[in-house]
């Protein structure tokens, strides 16, 4: 049974990598550029790769081992790490409706998860799991 839930993992992973391989022929078309650098190469390959096949492999990897209900509110965190990455690396300045969207978005994860965490407890207490 553990290896049936990796084929549509797989399955995930290469429609994302085959995706990321037509990105640059696109960006080609528009851009002409005459060659692409090593750096260039590297990003495409690397967003391909990690930024891709290794997120989906790990993401559905916790969906199966987590449940989906758990894993649901966690997708709100995306934009707010990239909010937080833009601030604390490239030094963008928050507006105060930005800060409390974080904070906001924050919280209401965090509700989420311990409402999960005290339903299941509530069921193994009642006998129900």
């Amino acid at each position: 049974m553990a290896t049936a839930g990796y084929i549509p993992d797989i399955y995930r992973m290469a429609t994302c990598c085959r995706g990321s391989a037509f990105a640059p022929r696109r960006a080609m078309d528009r851009t002409r550029p005459t060659v692409l650098s090593a750096a260039q190469v590297t990003g495409f390959v690397y967003l391909g790769l990690i930024g891709g096949a290794a997120t989906y492999f790990l993401w559905f990897r916790g969906i199966s081992k987590l449940g989906p209900s758990s894993i649901a509110p966690l997708g709100l965190l995306s934009p707010v790490t990239a909010v937080l990455l833009g601030w604390g690396v490239l030094h963008q300045n928050l507006t105060l409706a930005q800060t409390a969207g974080v904070i906001l978005v924050l919280v209401s994860v965090w509700l989420g998860q311990r409402a999960q965490k005290g339903a299941s407890v509530s069921k193994e207490q009642t006998g129900n799991a």
